[in-house]
């Protein structure tokens, strides 16, 4: 996503949504002190999205696809092997039910 802001200055935006089926497979492996998987499917329904936003703002215009192309390669560089591993699905799904049960995380800010 790129907009016009002013002149020849741009905002450049970058957005990845995936979405992750919330099903019995993905939480085989998640050990006996998880919740049960109706309880984890009631909390947070039939899917999860997982969502990252990254922006730069006031970009010169002869700039904006390489701004995006390198916000792109930066996200895939740091986030390819994550979301290729076997234990993406069963955690982004404990992450938000967490979320939606209001479960503090140990590394977040209160």
């Amino acid at each position: 996503m790129s907009l016009r802001v002013a002149g020849d200055r741009w905002l450049v935006g970058f957005e990845v949504r995936i979405d992750v089926p919330v099903n019995a497979e993905c939480l085989e492996s998640a050990d006996s002190e998880n919740p049960s998987f109706d309880a984890i499917r009631k909390a947070v329904g039939e899917k999860v999205t997982y969502c990252y936003e990254k922006s730069r703002q006031f970009i010169q215009e002869t700039e904006k696809d390489q701004v995006f192309k390198g916000l792109k390669e930066r996200f895939l560089e740091t986030t390819l092997t994550y979301f290729s591993s076997a234990e993406f699905p069963r955690n982004i799904i404990l992450s938000r039910y967490q979320e939606v049960r209001g479960i503090s995380k140990p590394w977040s800010r209160q």
